[in-house]
């Protein structure tokens, strides 16, 4: 299988560079199903027991991508914003 080469692009290469692609907006896909665009410090809101680990995740990916921090109980099943 050949690729083609868009204009401008560099040859010699497996994966040539290719200069002048606009980027999509959202690499990530689609929207986060939890509100963590919408709290402020100290706001939280609950979630069943058996998404913990999910909620976790979600909230260390979307922290670091925006700049804030959460913590995440276990044993009360809530979310909090800390900064």
């Amino acid at each position: 299988m050949r690729l083609s080469l868009a204009k401008g692009a560099r040859t010699g290469a497996k994966y040539p560079v290719e200069k002048g692609i606009p980027m999509p907006a959202n690499l990530r896909g689609r929207a986060s199903v939890y509100p963590f665009p919408q709290m402020e410090i100290g706001d939280s809101f609950a979630f069943e027991p058996d998404r913990y680990n999910t909620v976790r995740r979600a909230a260390t990916y979307w922290g670091g991508d925006h700049g804030v921090k959460f913590s995440v109980s276990s044993v009360h099943n809530r979310c909090w914003r800390r900064s």
